[in-house]
């Protein structure tokens, strides 16, 4: 027990039978025990003049003098709660600490040491192992924060990440990249490899070896020589590769390479290319400009003004001297055009000639003129899909060319056709020059020509077969699905050799090649499919035909026609016609040397209408198959005051007869023809009719009489010698009105 003299308290100190221990207090009026609050070691509540506590107490300090009534004052770490005017606490609760301390010696983790090194005035991160990576913050307020071995030297400069950048720039900064050098005042290099800005106030980003501030191409030295001075001030380089930027204020270059901005050429920019260098203020430059919404220059600019350049190629707006007018609708021909051309000056128009080409004239007081590209030296242009190739078409380099002028005449212009299908969509026309102009395959591309043998036969014709053969024999081949001409010279002249020039229409009414009022055509070598007629001479024209074939045509072979010529040095080969093989008509001349027909549906040749077929030393015939459809007579046939001449003639399948003659015409023939007597011939041999006449020069006379059978109008006859006395061996057969034939 104890009293409290304080209070005048009596506490007894009670040991339950739980063995709880209370202190309980004596009540003054019942003499009952009062319970008082209890407060263990773990107890939450204690009056408030209880304000000290022992370290580590686990329970209340242990008073054993019951009548001790010293205040308790010590309370253990461990309790939750204490009187907010405890002010001094040990560390741990151990002993007490000053709340009013307020330095931070170190922030650590269980007492590790720290990675960063702090300093007063500066920061710097440090490498954590190599100190040789290290950064550097020696600047007054200076920062080098993240990447390695960069320095931040200049007053209030920094660099963030990257590597060996040196800020020595005062305010200046670095941002990532590589080895850039920022010396000048309040400047800045973002992500830049091997650069350096000598001047204040300018920038970089993403560039690499290049600089800013230099005098005329010249670096300062020292370097910071101009580092306060705005010689370059508010200048930028926007990426690129070795960019310059000299003593230029509010410059920039934006990509590009080996660009530069020279000295005092302020407010200009360079924008990509290559090796641009300024020479004016104020200047954008660019090496191509693709302007997409459309072009404005407002400065001078009037109503029908111009563009128009000095000698610098400063470009201005000046009034239109003289105006270009351009002629509504379409032109065949430049008469045409010049016909509705009024006044003097400049006009466009389009011709009408399949392709729609703009021209330009100039008319003046007297004349007209169409103004063409001069060509003034030998030309090779090449057509194909290869890179460097002038053309993809044989048709563009024709129509290229159709509106160019040639040279002198030692000019010749060569269009080498590399091997390849190539579709054309309008006909490839002459020139006026055409004859110093050559198409043909390039070298190493020309064909091997068919021959007789290689189409298929009359009685297993194949269209398809015939056509897969010629494509594997010419390595050009020029395809046409509209219904025109493939190759036509009107009042001009057309080279066209070596190629395979096929009709892909179903129904065509055109020929292969075609030359027209007086036109000249040389079309040396080539095959002509799938067309009306295969080669037409028409209109004073001619057409050279030399080693040419035409096969599967729908009417002929080749004509030649109205006082035309048709010539050929070497074979003609027709094969497949749906009509003649070869026809001379209305004053027209051909002269080949050697004709081959295979399977014609009627003659294989007809001259006719005071036209003829010769004048060669000798003109050989190898008809295999004509006459098919048996609507016609004659082979070979003249007829109408025109001559054949016949040499070294080998005549089989054919029906009717082989050889006729008739209407005041005449044939002659070298030697003996052979005209196979199994070929279904329904007729005669040779007959004349109409005051028709042939010679023939054989060995033997006699031979030739009996081996061929002769009519002349209706009747058969037999040539005998002349009356006794006359001294010849000719055998003649003469039926007057109805014609004649000799045979010496």
């Amino acid at each position: 027990m104890w009293f409290d003299t304080s209070t005048g308290v009596l506490f007894y100190y009670l040991n339950d039978e739980d063995n709880t221990q209370q202190w309980v207090v004596v009540s003054a009026g019942s003499g009952d025990f009062e319970t008082l609050t209890t407060l263990n070691s773990s107890s939450a509540n204690w009056t408030s003049t209880f304000t000290t506590v022992t370290a580590n107490s686990a329970s209340w300090d242990a008073h054993t003098d019951p009548y001790d009534d010293t205040p308790v004052t010590t309370l253990q770490s461990a309790s939750a709660e204490w009187d907010g005017t405890s002010s001094v606490v040990q560390t741990n609760s151990a002993t007490s600490w000053d709340n009013t301390a307020n330095t931070l010696n170190s922030i650590t983790t269980n007492g590790a040491t720290t990675l960063n090194n702090i300093s007063v005035g500066t920061i710097t991160t440090l490498h954590p192992t190599a100190a040789a990576n290290d950064n550097a913050a020696t600047g007054l307020q200076s920062a080098s924060i993240g990447g390695r071995r960069n320095t931040a030297s200049g007053v209030r400069a920094t660099t963030f990440g990257g590597r060996e950048n040196t800020v020595s720039g005062q305010d200046s900064t670095t941002v990532g990249g590589n080895n850039q050098k920022v010396i000048g005042i309040e400047s800045e290099g973002i992500g830049s490899t091997n650069l350096k800005l000598f001047s204040k106030y300018t920038s970089a980003v993403g560039a690499a070896n290049s600089t800013i501030g230099t005098l005329s191409g010249v670096d300062p030295n020292p370097e910071a020589l101009y580092a306060d001075e705005s010689f370059a001030k508010h200048s930028i380089i926007l990426g690129g590769e070795n960019i310059e930027i000299q003593h230029a204020q509010h410059a920039a270059t934006v990509g590009g390479e080996a660009n530069t901005v020279e000295t005092n050429h302020h407010r200009s920019v360079i924008l990509g290319g290559t090796g641009i260098t300024t020479d004016a203020e104020d200047t954008a430059y660019v090496s191509n400009l693709n302007i997409k919404a459309g072009f404005k220059m407002p400065t001078g600019a009037a109503t029908d003004y111009v563009l128009t350049t000095n000698a610098s190629g400063v470009g201005t707006w000046q009034e239109n001297q003289t105006a270009v007018t351009d002629l509504a609708g379409t032109y065949s021909t430049s008469e045409a055009a010049e016909a509705v051309m009024t006044n003097e000056g400049f006009y466009t128009w389009t011709s009408s000639d399949g392709d729609d080409y703009r021209a330009l004239a100039f008319k003046d007081s007297n004349k007209v003129w169409h103004l063409r590209e001069y060509i003034n030296n030998n030309r090779t242009f090449i057509v194909g899909d290869q890179p460097g190739d002038d053309f993809t078409n044989p048709y563009d380099a024709n129509r290229y060319l159709a509106h160019c002028d040639l040279g002198n005449d030692g000019i010749s212009v060569i269009v080498s056709i590399r091997a390849g299908v190539y579709q054309i969509p309008f006909s490839l026309r002459g020139h006026p020059q055409g004859d110093r102009i050559f198409y043909k395959p390039i070298a190493g591309d020309e064909p091997t020509y068919p021959v007789l043998e290689d189409f298929s036969t009359i009685a297993s014709p194949s269209r398809a077969n015939d056509l897969a053969m010629l494509r594997g024999k010419y390595p050009v081949q020029i395809e046409m699905s509209t219904d025109t001409n493939a190759l036509i010279a009107v009042t001009n002249s057309l080279i066209f050799k070596d190629c395979l020039i096929i009709s892909t229409n179903v129904a065509p009414t055109k020929e292969g090649v075609m030359a027209h009022e007086s036109g000249h055509a040389d079309v040396e070598g080539c095959t002509f499919f799938g067309w009306e007629d295969g080669a037409w001479s028409v209109g004073g024209s001619d057409v050279r035909v030399t080693n040419c074939t035409s096969a599967w045509c729908l009417v002929n072979g080749f004509i030649s026609q109205t006082s035309s010529h048709m010539r050929a040095g070497g074979r003609v080969m027709v094969a497949h016609s749906g009509g003649m093989g070869i026809q001379v008509s209305e004053n027209a001349h051909a002269s080949i040397s050697d004709i081959q027909i295979l399977a014609v549906q009627k003659r294989a040749v007809e001259v006719r209408h005071q036209s003829s077929l010769g004048e060669n030393g000798t003109i050989t015939y190898n008809i295999s198959g004509c006459n098919l459809s048996n609507t016609e007579s004659g082979a070979i046939h003249a007829r109408r005051n025109s001559y054949i001449k016949i040499s070294s003639a080998v005549i089989t399948g054919h029906t009717n007869n082989a050889i006729g003659c008739d209407a005041n015409s005449y044939i002659y023939l070298t030697d003996t023809p052979y005209i196979d007597p199994a070929s279904g011939n329904t007729d005669s041999d040779i007959k004349i009719d109409e005051r028709g006449h042939i010679e023939v020069a054989v060995a033997n006379e006699a031979a030739f009489v009996s081996d061929y059978t002769i009519t002349i109008g209706q009747k058969v006859v037999t040539p005998v010698p002349p009356p006794v006395g006359q001294n010849s061996s000719n055998r003649v057969a003469d039926e007057g009105a109805y014609g004649s034939i000799i045979i010496s």
